[in-house]
């Protein structure tokens, strides 16, 4: 006989079909379990890890603070110690000022009283140069007159400059090296002396070596009186004279 196909037949079981749905639903609440713990777990290592951060941004942050009043203290107290310094170093600059100004004056009082065998008249007493704490170049021109009876007069001076520059001898005004003399001569005014100041400006390569300085009654040019003196300052003068000691 030909073979023929054989039909099976699986009774239908109801029971089997629910296990299959437990087994599914157990499988789910399973996953859904593990989901939860591992999502937990998750978010703790997640919090953990937030707090470490804010912790360490806060270290941070109170660092910074105090780094930033140690900056500020420290910047403070430069500032004030750099004022303190500027302060006393201005003032001791004045109190040397005035201190040389009252000696000049203590000498010129001296030879005021010193009448006797002494010529009448206009009478240059020095002409001072100094170097100032800035590297500026200040002179003092020192004139006083001598007379039986003082009286303020006016006075007409010249300085100028002697020197080199390279082979080459060269003069200069007043004028040309001090910026704020505006003529050739000065115009002085006194009774028993005057002191006239002001800073030079040496040009370029130029070698100073002496001073001539002339002064006259104001419109009698007759009458002038001259004098030279050596170009030297008052530091290198007081280190000559300390040497020779």
């Amino acid at each position: 006989m030909p073979d023929q196909d054989r039909l099976v037949v699986t009774p239908y079981n109801p029971r089997r079909r629910q296990q299959i749905w437990v087994l599914a639903i157990a499988a789910a609440i399973l996953c859904l379990f593990v989901g939860l713990l591992l999502g937990g777990q998750w978010f703790d290592w997640q919090m953990k890890e937030k707090r470490r951060v804010q912790a360490e941004y806060e270290q941070l942050q109170r660092d910074h603070e105090e780094q930033t009043q140690a900056l500020t203290s420290a910047q403070l107290n430069s500032q004030v110690d750099s004022a303190a310094l500027e302060t006393v170093r201005v003032e001791l600059s004045r109190l040397q000022g005035e201190l040389a100004e009252s000696r000049e004056q203590l000498r010129l009082y001296r030879n005021l009283l010193q009448k006797e065998g002494v010529a009448q008249g206009l009478i240059i007493n020095g002409f001072d140069l100094y170097r100032t704490d800035t590297g500026e170049l200040e002179y003092q021109l020192i004139v006083q007159q001598r007379a039986g009876k003082l009286k303020t007069v006016k006075v007409t001076a010249s300085v100028q400059v002697l020197g080199v520059i390279g082979d080459d001898s060269k003069t200069f005004s007043l004028k040309e090296l001090d910026s704020e003399q505006d003529k050739d001569t000065l115009a002085l005014e006194f009774r028993y002396f005057t002191i006239h100041q002001g800073v030079l400006q040496l040009p370029d390569g130029f070698e100073p070596q002496n001073v001539l300085v002339q002064v006259w009654p104001a419109g009698q040019a007759k009458k002038k009186v001259e004098q030279e003196f050596q170009w030297r300052l008052e530091a290198e003068e007081a280190e000559e004279q300390q040497s020779e000691k």
